[in-house]
């Protein structure tokens, strides 16, 4: 798995923060052509609006290479006691089903991969999260949660080495340490990965993931 990392340009055009205050104003605008706009104006509307919709399209490109090196690495190494769910699964009250993974999520929230012990408690989700700033640093956090019961469990994973934050409101643990890109705009994400791979480690020794409740054979579902 890759060390390194390449931000898109039309993303490091966004992390110049002179021009972000103009894509703003075309994200608030509501699709469809403005009324009484000259020709020339319609085809700099569609190309603004074009610039903006593949802007996001490559934030989801990369967020998710960006959680393939991290998550996805450790998911990799951990894959005997962990499996990601479906596309379609439903798990957010506010969410229809595969939401989670669309580009707006992504944009506006972070990349989410949900992730199931294999031989665990069903009702609990491992949500991992990589999120981009908009100075282009990166982040990955996590929570284990029963959606069900709207109980948060991520504090209770003995994690060490101040890796992870405490959790927040939102019952997420986000990594203490950032990944920061270079002037090429390329980002080593090895101490993410790290980070990730003690988590996962960590989680599967997490009591309440061991001992709580389990749902059958969970690793049947895995894809």
């Amino acid at each position: 798995m890759a060390d390194m990392i390449t931000i898109p340009e039309s993303l490091r055009f966004w992390m110049n923060g002179r021009n972000r205050d103009s894509i703003q104003s075309v994200m608030k605008q509501k699709k469809g052509i403005p009324p009484n706009l000259e020709f020339e104006e319609v085809v700099a509307y569609h190309k603004a609006r074009f610039a903006v919709d593949l802007m996001k399209h490559e934030n989801y490109l990369f967020t998710a290479d960006a959680w393939k090196s991290t998550w996805g690495a450790a998911l990799a190494k951990h894959g005997e006691n962990f499996y990601q769910i479906k596309s379609d699964a439903y798990v957010f009250a506010n969410f229809q089903p595969g939401d989670w993974l669309s580009p707006d999520i992504a944009w506006n929230e972070c990349f989410y991969c949900i992730l199931k012990s294999r031989n665990g408690n069903e009702k609990l989700h491992i949500v991992t999260a990589l999120e981009r700033e908009d100075d282009g640093h990166l982040k990955i956090s996590f929570s284990l949660a029963d959606y069900d019961q709207a109980d948060d469990f991520a504090d209770t994973v003995p994690l060490g080495d101040g890796l992870f934050e405490e959790m927040d409101e939102h019952g997420f643990r986000s990594s203490t340490k950032t990944a920061v890109p270079d002037d090429s705009g390329r980002i080593s994400v090895a101490e993410l990965r790290n980070a990730a791979e003690a988590a996962l480690g960590a989680l599967h020794n997490t009591e309440i993931l061991k001992t709580a409740e389990r749902g059958g054979n969970a690793g049947e579902h895995a894809s």
